[in-house]
């Protein structure tokens, strides 16, 4: 039997998802006239912190850093990142390929 533990999906995505978000975020402040290299450093800096944090079994603080990093805000507003940072952005269609396969599976 399959045991789906949302809570613990909650939470991954929680501490993990913001990672994922750093290519876009650095592709749209570019996009947006910011200098790669000084982007890309920010980034950096602000992914190896909320790593830190989380290795001593913090919350990941990432969003909140992204949010307040001001060379970052100037090419991004907060609606701007709140987007980028969005799940929904990164799953593609995996909600429509979990549900064929979970009527694959019922046929089987």
């Amino acid at each position: 039997m399959l045991i789906i533990n949302k809570e613990r999906i909650s939470f991954n995505l929680d501490q993990y998802a913001p990672f994922v978000a750093s290519e876009l975020i650095m592709m749209e402040a570019v996009k947006a006239g910011a200098d790669r290299q000084k982007i890309h450093e920010i980034l950096r800096n602000i992914s190896m912190t909320a790593w830190a944090e989380i290795q001593k079994g913090k919350t990941n603080p990432m969003i909140q850093l992204l949010m307040s990093d001001k060379l970052i805000g100037h090419y991004l507003n907060i609606e701007q990142l709140e987007k980028l940072l969005s799940v929904k952005t990164h799953i593609g269609d995996a909600p429509e390929r979990a549900k064929k396969l979970i009527k694959k599976i019922k046929t089987i």
